[in-house]
């Protein structure tokens, strides 16, 4: 489950040593919530951190946010998409749902039958398009198909979309990354 996907010690080993150097500037970019990562990493005072896919921020933590919000309006879509999940986690034991600010995301990382697992997100990922294109309270959702994971989000931007934007400020102002 989510819960128990935490960080070992040889990353708070070297997150420690990251944060000792002063010629680096360490973020990290999560889809987890801010609770958690403040929980697990607060203690870097040195590192940036990025909770939900820049939807929570609390504290320190530094928010870079997409041109546009998709996930105004509406909460709709949720229900649509959690009905759909639902019947794959019963039939799927191991599997979890997990409710996000920024979305749903079907976790199957602890289903025995890898194979069947595979299958059955491979299946929902489909179901989830066709769910999203035709439903019009769906719209603006997008359906990705990770490892061990089916998300359904309404956020417009991505990870790599905040990582492209550090960079090009970091750069902008010849500060080092």
């Amino acid at each position: 489950t989510p819960e128990l996907a935490v960080p070992t010690r040889e990353v708070h080993d070297l997150l420690a040593a990251l944060n000792a150097r002063e010629d680096l500037l360490v973020h990290i970019i999560s889809g987890r919530d801010a609770h958690f990562l403040s929980d697990h990493f607060a203690k870097y005072n040195r590192v940036v951190l990025i909770a939900e896919h820049e939807r929570r921020v609390a504290g320190r933590f530094q928010v870079w946010r997409p041109g546009s919000e998709e996930d105004s309006g509406s909460e709709d879509w949720r229900a649509v998409v959690r009905s759909v999940m639902q019947r794959v986690c019963q039939g799927c034991p191991g599997s979890v749902i997990e409710e996000k600010a920024s979305g749903i995301v079907w976790h199957f990382r602890a289903v025995s039958e890898e194979a069947d697992a595979e299958a059955e997100a491979s299946a929902l990922a489909a179901k989830l398009k066709e769910v999203v294109a035709t439903e019009g309270c769906c719209r603006g959702a997008r359906v990705t198909h990770h490892s061990k994971t089916v998300e359904v989000s309404r956020r417009s931007g991505t990870k790599g979309d905040v990582v492209r934007r550090i960079c090009e400020s970091r750069a902008a102002t010849g500060s080092p990354l």
